[in-house]
């Protein structure tokens, strides 16, 4: 979905699970319209099958997603990766999404994606190419739209080598920095303090110029005036 107000080029764009050998190249001349949807099927003609009037469909691809649970990774032409999802069909997620009908289905663009609460499952099969059947309309001023916390919402991929990218969002305007430990507690990386705008922001963390680094554990800390958050990635060299 282009929640924007121009057409997004994804030409080129590579679209994987859990495993860098299984992607999906999005084939060239491809774009999304303003507010427009782009369906990807593993197999169109089973896709057309069941929904013979859609369109705005690309494929097909020969690696699975599976009902029981999976990883999706969208990376754009430069190999920076876009958006990443770990879904699963257990509590907290929604266990009618196993395969047998119905599709998760995110509530609203807006939410953030990693959350099991920001997901329902579908009316019948979906509605693939358009507005999702379960979409609820949001208010500007829900927590949603404008965090309660500061916080680090994703680290992508993690495990990672030699990319870290650190999504992370702010309840207010305020200066920030993230900080990055070894096993042992050493600094090895800070972004440096600086000002940020309320909301949700992004930073990459590349070690493939650094050698003395190796594998194991680290330490991702967001550092702000009153608050604290760290978590846990995994290079492997």
């Amino acid at each position: 979905y282009n929640s924007g107000q121009t057409s997004i080029n994804i030409s080129g764009w590579l679209l994987k699970d859990d495993d860098d050998d299984h992607f999906f190249s999005i084939p060239n001349g491809t774009s999304i319209d303003p507010l427009g949807y782009l369906v990807i099927a593993k197999n169109i003609s089973q896709f057309n099958l069941i929904f013979p009037d859609i369109e705005n469909v690309i494929g097909s691809f020969n690696f699975g997603l599976s009902g029981g649970g999976d990883q999706i990774r969208l990376f754009n032409l430069s190999n920076v990766l876009i958006d990443s999802l770990e879904y699963d069909d257990t509590d907290p997620w929604p266990s009618e999404s196993d395969g047998n009908g119905p599709t998760l289905e995110l509530l609203n663009p807006v939410m953030d994606n990693s959350l099991p609460s920001s997901w329902s499952y579908s009316s019948d099969h979906g509605s693939p190419g358009e507005i999702n059947t379960t979409f609820q309309t949001l208010s500007t001023n829900e927590h949603i739209l404008v965090p309660e916390s500061s916080r680090i919402v994703k680290l992508l991929p993690n495990p990672f080598n030699p990319k870290l990218t650190i999504n992370f969002e702010l309840a207010d305007n305020q200066s920030a920095e993230i900080q990055i430990h070894n096993i042992l507690g050493q600094l090895v990386y800070s972004s440096l303090e600086k000002p940020y705008a309320r909301g949700k922001h992004s930073l990459t963390w590349n070690i493939s110029s650094n050698d003395n680094i190796g594998s194991g554990i680290f330490f991702i800390t967001l550092k702000t005036v009153n608050n604290r958050m760290t978590k846990k990635a995994l290079y492997i060299k």
